[in-house]
């Protein structure tokens, strides 16, 4: 889409990873910040989708506070959706 726009060999072709049969965008999150780095933070709990066991808050709760999950370490998934004029984008889905 962007290719156009710039000059030749200045841009990496991307290739779509594959996860269970859908394209994806493989990315990271930190999903937990220093205390001391965000004192000012109130820590939010994890969507369900991200810690569906609770695994992710209990281990939270073994840092005895040094780290806390916040708005800026949440994650959320989005998923294709058509818009108009036959454009493809994302909506946010909901856990």
């Amino acid at each position: 889409m962007f290719l156009p726009l710039f000059a030749q060999d200045t841009l990496d072709l991307w290739e779509a990873d594959d996860v269970r049969g859908y394209e994806a965008i493989s990315t990271h999150t930190r999903l937990f910040t220093s205390k001391s780095q965000a004192s000012d933070s109130e820590p939010i709990p994890f969507d369900p989708l991200v810690d569906s066991n609770d695994n992710l808050t209990r281990l939270a709760r073994l840092a005895c506070g040094k780290f806390i999950h916040t708005s800026d370490n949440e994650v959320e998934y989005l998923g294709p959706t058509n818009g108009a004029g036959g454009y493809r984008s994302a909506l946010l889905l909901d856990s």
